[in-house]
């Protein structure tokens, strides 16, 4: 009821647009401070002897300090229930990996000033503060966004190359990226070394002013060491709603894995995020 609300209230603003929003790379932020929020029900045998469920909080905050350039910081913690903690089978709390990151972003208009087009290049750095073993279990439930925020104990390095276009009506992305990831411990195997490849389709429909509706397509194909990586390439399909009330911003969505082995672990994650932009 009170997600209703608030996009309802959203709806009737007249404030300047926000930005589209994606769980996947972000197309030109403004400087903000968000929380997003995750759900996903875990299936039984997925992955512990019963039904569970992993709970997933992200801190995020992006800062504008000269034009077309951005620096980031995130801050994820989860919750697994018993049947959901994958290496203890005990209930946990705990930190995932903070990361830092930036990008700088090329902006070009046509000659009919109609489209807005660009590129950018960023990257993150994700330090091993997921101290815990379970953590893993927050990473396979959404293996495309969450993978290096949840990884126990590891580095990553996640460099990312990124081309937008844009109206008043329409906004289309696209991005390709690699992760090196260095593990302290691997549950599966020996390999501490690993490297990955993810990419995103992104399309928004500029419903008004302050209201999109986003459908974006995530993808990660995993190192053949990769902890518990039962099948290599993880993707999903997101569809949301985001908008803004002057400087309040809010979005929620539903994520859809496509691939089997997630499948297997659960079937949708439910997310709402809401921030300050200024």
């Amino acid at each position: 009821m009170k997600l209703a609300l608030a996009l309802a209230v959203i709806v009737g603003a007249t404030s300047v647009s926000a930005a589209p929003y994606y769980v996947g790379e972000k197309v030109k932020q403004n400087n903000n401070v968000s929380l997003g929020i995750a759900d996903a029900p875990t299936k039984k045998g997925g992955l512990g002897a019963s039904t569970g469920n992993i709970l997933t909080v992200n801190l995020n905050a992006n800062y504008i300090p000269m034009e077309n350039v951005n620096v980031r910081l995130g801050a994820p913690m989860f919750w697994a229930s018993k049947n959901a903690a994958v290496d203890t089978g005990k209930s946990r709390t705990s930190f995932g990996n903070v990361n830092l990151g930036g990008g700088y972003t090329w902006t070009f208009m046509t000659p009919s000033k109609a489209w807005e087009y660009g590129i950018s290049l960023s990257g993150d750095v994700y330090t091993p503060t997921a101290r815990k073993g379970d953590a893993f279990g927050a990473s396979l439930a959404n293996p495309t966004i969450d993978w290096f925020r949840y990884s126990s104990k590891a580095w990553g390095i996640v460099p990312q190359a990124t081309a937008y276009l844009t109206n008043d009506m329409f906004t289309f992305k696209g991005n390709l990226g690699y992760g090196y990831q260095r593990l302290s411990t691997n549950p599966s195997n020996t390999k501490k070394n690993l490297n990955h490849y993810d990419g995103q389709l992104a399309a928004s429909y500029h419903i008004m002013p302050t209201l999109q509706g986003n459908l974006e397509y995530n993808m990660l194909v995993l190192d053949k060491n990769a902890p518990y990586a039962v099948k290599r390439l993880k993707h999903a399909i997101t569809p949301s709603v985001s908008g803004n009330y002057n400087a309040l911003i809010a979005a929620a969505q539903v994520t859809i894995p496509l691939d089997s082995a997630t499948r297997d672990i659960t079937n949708v994650s439910f997310g709402i995020n809401a921030g300050y932009s200024f």
